[in-house]
């Protein structure tokens, strides 16, 4: 999936190697284990061996717990089930879910040869939601040919699903309202400078820094409106 502009293992190397902040990440290749399987409740050949070399991974990265997806989604809205892995003994049923959601989550399903163990950034979180996901003022850029095209809050209201809070909606709109968006766009126009076409790439902070976590062609991409802010 090198060559596939939608998998992580495109673009992860080519961000690394912009110097940019994006949480620490290893990519484990899965080809040759019919992963599949695990939709039917079988143990593909080579399961085993390949769920040692995610718990590797996540010993180079620091250990657990981690932050794990396919090279394609994360399932992110199953955040307790799915990405979030808090040690090595969840890990096969961690697998077994994002398996199922790729499958789900495509007419043909989402490919599931390619996987990145990441590291887990603390969000600066203003509220939990989903299943247990930490909901960060995150913002989406779309960068064009090199340049900025537009920027946007990430989480608009109406997409959020199980608020732990009451006041989510006022933490959420506070915090849009108050964030300068000064150091995601010099970070963005550093990510444009290293990739050609069309790209959405998606901020969230930690710790009072902002990180990349995610791109895609922007094509495939969601977009919030079509205004620049």
């Amino acid at each position: 999936m090198k060559n596939d502009p939608a998998s992580i293992a495109y673009w992860y190397p080519r961000l690394k190697d912009l110097d940019i902040p994006t949480p620490e990440t290893v990519i484990v290749d899965a080809s040759g284990v019919e992963l599949w399987d695990l939709i039917d409740g079988k143990t593909p050949k080579g399961f085993i061996e390949f769920v040692k070399r995610i718990e590797k991974a996540a010993e180079n990265i620091g250990g657990f717990p981690i932050f794990l997806r396919t090279g394609h989604t994360s399932g992110k809205h199953g955040y307790a089930a799915t990405c979030r892995v808090p040690a090595a003994w969840s890990l096969p049923a961690r697998i077994a879910r994002l398996v199922d959601e790729s499958g789900a989550a495509d007419v043909l399903g989402l490919p599931v040869d390619t996987w990145a163990v990441r590291q887990l950034l603390e969000l600066d979180a203003l509220f939990l939601a989903f299943e247990d996901l930490p909901i960060a003022p995150e913002f989406r850029v779309f960068i064009d040919h090199g340049a900025i095209a537009c920027v946007h809050p990430y989480w608009p209201e109406e997409a959020i699903r199980k608020p732990n809070l009451r006041e989510w909606r006022e933490l959420l709109r506070d915090a849009y309202a108050n964030t300068d968006t000064k150091s995601i766009r010099e970070l963005a126009a550093r990510v444009a400078d290293g990739f050609d076409d069309y790209w959405s790439v998606d901020f969230a902070p930690s710790k009072g820094q902002w990180f990349v976590i995610d791109m895609a062609p922007g094509a495939r991409s969601w977009h919030p409106d079509h205004r620049q802010s």
